[in-house]
């Protein structure tokens, strides 16, 4: 698959949250705490980082909005900018990757990726065509693996890598969803937001 010759911006949304191509305006101290907070990077295996605001600005130029997106996650009522999503496009081999960092707590927070997370995969399986979703995530991350599970990507391996904290290691969980796999995906989200509209 031949990779798009001009940068695609990217415009979702879903009942409470836009989710968008971040424009270098987006960017705020807000964001930079993000990075610098332990508790966040930790699910990562990420080290804290202090960045100024300039400095997370350069990054977004590594985005080419062809083979790399960073989209933020917006909510609807406020504007306010709450997480990001990372995409990396492999035109290759028709696949994706995908990170996420919410950056505010509680309850927003998983509404914020659930939502979204289904809006960004229906658009790169189905408006872009691409075959495979991959992502990666920190075995001790329990509530976001068996999210995954829950809704149907299946686990492919379990790697270890050096922990961004220290001399010990930590295991990463490999997962993937097929473009094969996604309408059962989004059949057994549907079967569990009409089962509990609230939490799904």
């Amino acid at each position: 698959m031949i990779a798009p010759a001009a940068p695609r911006t990217i415009h979702l949304e879903t009942l409470h949250f836009i989710l968008r191509s971040v424009e270098p305006e987006d960017v705020t101290l807000k964001w930079a705490a993000w990075l610098a907070d332990p508790a966040k990077t930790r699910t990562l295996n990420a080290k804290p980082l202090t960045l100024a605001v300039e400095d997370i600005r350069a990054y977004l130029a590594n985005f080419d909005q062809v083979k790399a997106h960073i989209l933020g996650i917006f909510e609807r009522g406020t504007g306010a900018m709450i997480g990001f999503w990372e995409v990396y496009v492999d035109w290759t081999h028709r696949e994706f990757l995908i990170n996420v960092l919410i950056g505010e707590r509680g309850r927003v927070s998983l509404e914020a990726r659930e939502e979204t997370q289904w809006a960004l995969h229906a658009y790169f399986f189905e408006t872009l065509g691409l075959d495979a979703m991959r992502c990666s995530v920190v075995a001790s991350n329990i509530l976001l693996v068996r999210v995954l599970l829950d809704h149907g990507v299946v686990h492919e391996h379990t790697s270890r890598k050096a922990s961004a904290r220290g001399p010990e290691s930590v295991e990463i969980m490999h997962f993937r969803l097929t473009k094969e796999g996604w309408p059962g995906a989004k059949a057994l989200r549907a079967e569990r937001l009409r089962a509990a509209p609230m939490t799904a």
